[in-house]
């Protein structure tokens, strides 16, 4: 499945929003544009998170989408896209779509809706920090852990969702942050960095550590970049040599703003930064 880059919704202007799923083949080096055959194609979103979310079987992936919007008020529901990838027989691999509605089940749902982020792991559990509500009035920092928990033959996957209660020092409420998830000393680590704390204050350049074996946060004050506004950037962990490493490599992925609040100021496109434990 490393062999495709998926790409779904968003906005091509603010009163045009997307629905339709394009697959980038980066062996062919061709795009594709792909519709649902079963007739329940989601709805357009934008400002949404699309995360790997386990597989079934050899040949069939789960996609959890979740949050954005489908218009300037109404909150879109999450959904699953299961892709199964076809054998070909004398020709090329294709790749089948279906989408699938989510049931959520568990102690609480996310409220969040924009800015957030989903980040998953090997195992398809997803963790789902901050955000905000769609007109920006209410900032979140809760921290949800999401699996899917059942695949019907038809109708809604359910997935269970479960908010976790963590101490330490942990990051304040925020939105447009960047988040990974990296393994320290032979720990599962989450990873959150900057964003805004409200529609006119971004957050500085240190990171938050959240082992996600004890639930505890860390913080970890970081050299201030002057080119660099961790703000609606992607972050990145380099892969690492060794299981027990004390030290990793974050990178962090464009971002920066242009909007009346903050400016125009647009991120080098590779920042790099160095953490040890």
């Amino acid at each position: 499945f490393r062999r495709y880059v998926l790409v779904f919704g968003g906005r091509k202007n603010p009163s045009q929003v997307l629905s339709d799923l394009r697959v980038l083949d980066t062996e062919a080096g061709t795009w594709s544009r792909h519709v649902d055959k079963s007739g329940c194609e989601p709805l357009g979103r934008f400002r949404h998170a699309m995360r790997w979310a386990g597989r079934l079987g050899s040949s069939t992936e789960l996609l959890l989408i979740i949050g954005g919007m489908v218009d300037n008020k109404t909150a879109a529901a999450p959904g699953i896209l299961i892709c199964t990838t076809k054998r070909g027989q004398t020709g090329p691999d294709s790749l089948d779509f279906e989408y699938r509605p989510v049931k959520l089940v568990g102690n609480v749902t996310p409220a969040a809706h924009i800015g957030h982020t989903v980040i998953s792991d090997a195992e398809g559990v997803s963790y789902y920090f901050g955000g905000s509500s769609h007109n920006g009035h209410k900032i979140h920092q809760d921290l949800f852990k999401l699996k899917v928990a059942d695949v019907p033959a038809s109708g809604p996957v359910t997935v269970d969702c479960q908010r976790l209660v963590t101490t330490g020092e942990a990051p304040g409420a925020r939105f447009g942050h960047g988040a990974c998830l990296a393994t320290l000393n032979g720990r599962k680590t989450l990873v959150v960095q900057g964003g805004g704390s409200d529609q006119e204050h971004i957050l500085d350049q240190d990171m938050y550590f959240l082992s996600l074996d004890t639930l505890i946060w860390r913080r970890l004050a970081f050299p201030q970049n002057p080119h660099f506004m961790p703000v609606k950037h992607d972050l990145l962990v380099l892969p690492q040599r060794r299981q027990w490493a004390k030290d990793a490599t974050l990178i962090a992925i464009a971002g920066g703003v242009a909007c009346f609040s903050f400016g125009a100021h647009y991120n080098p496109l590779i920042t790099e930064m160095k953490v040890n434990e």
